[in-house]
């Protein structure tokens, strides 16, 4: 006969029951590491240490500031990033007395924004400068919607524009039309397929704090942008025209003798794959539908994960 008997744990998860306790053991003594008012340290990223370096030139130009949400709904994660860098951005707004200018392409993300800024506003002790009207809703379609921030743009000539939540193919046209105004920009997106395009037209994009690049004699560096400091230098290999390009935590080489050199983003080097595509290349990577397309001196090459998710 079978007879059932009660247990405290499941033996067969064990290891589940020790990876929790060890979590909790780390969580709990931060926690009072945090509070016993020693010093901790916090990753810096010179995106965000930017941010008052853009409202302070704002208010020297007695220009405006230029928020832009991005298409995501209020329930996209993104989107709710991009309200919690606007909160604080509101409050140096409120401070220093500087117009900040919300176009928005969902009507309720528009009246949340309007709560978040009047709050903001009101904790600074400067509600009378809170404008409900500088905050408003343009159109939902997408393109009008760029088009609509763009005669913002050119009309109003900011001083400092924010791109920051989920962004398509009108990235490009949004940058390109700060840029052209010469106001600062400072972006940050979800969508890796749109960072190549903030990263050439914006004066910071939010994807971590190094820098990469590569000389004409194949030697590639990663430095830290807020002090310069060389966390690597290493040898690549060939001679380079092509721009370096940054997608899904990864860095991309093209030498003009054709050959692809792709590395882990990071602060040590770490070399994945190298590619050859048998002919000489000086042009760009381009990125489009998860794709990355490059130019050799007589093919159009196109580069894509297959369908079973394997690397190309």
């Amino acid at each position: 006969s079978v007879k059932a008997t009660a247990s405290w744990f499941h033996t067969g998860k064990k290891w589940l029951f020790l990876s929790v306790v060890l979590f909790s053991v780390v969580v709990i003594y931060s926690i009072y590491h945090a509070r016993s008012g020693k010093d901790i340290f916090i990753r810096r990223i010179p995106g965000l240490e930017a941010v008052d370096e853009a409202i302070g030139r704002a208010t020297e130009m007695g220009r405006s500031i230029l928020y832009i949400l991005g298409l995501g709904s209020v329930s996209n994660v993104a989107t709710i990033a991009s309200m919690n860098i606007l909160s604080q951005v509101a409050r140096r707004t409120a401070d220093y007395e500087t117009a900040l200018r919300v176009p928005c392409n969902d009507p309720i993300v528009m009246n949340v924004v309007r709560e978040m800024v009047k709050t903001a506003y009101l904790e600074e002790g400067h509600p009378d400068a809170y404008n409900e009207q500088d905050i408003f809703f343009l159109t939902e379609s997408q393109f009008a919607y760029a088009a609509g921030v763009d005669g913002i743009m050119i009309r109003e000539k900011p001083a400092a524009v924010f791109l920051q939540g989920t962004f398509f193919a009108e990235s490009l046209i949004l940058a390109e039309t700060g840029n052209s105004v010469g106001a600062i920009q400072i972006a940050g997106t979800d969508k890796e397929h749109q960072l190549p395009f903030f990263i050439a037209a914006c004066d910071y994009t939010l994807i971590g704090e190094e820098l990469y690049l590569v000389s004409d004699r194949g030697i590639a560096s990663c430095i830290e942008a807020r002090t310069g400091k060389l966390h690597w230098r290493e040898r690549v290999g060939g001679n380079y025209s092509a721009s370096v390009l940054y997608a899904d935590g990864r860095v991309y080489f093209q030498s003009e003798k054709g050959e692809g050199v792709v590395i882990e983003a990071g602060k040590k080097f770490k070399v994945l794959s190298r590619n050859k595509l048998g002919e000489r290349t000086l042009a760009s990577y381009a990125i489009s539908s998860g794709a990355i397309y490059i130019r050799g001196a007589d093919h159009l090459f196109k580069i894509q994960a297959s369908s079973e998710g394997k690397e190309p």
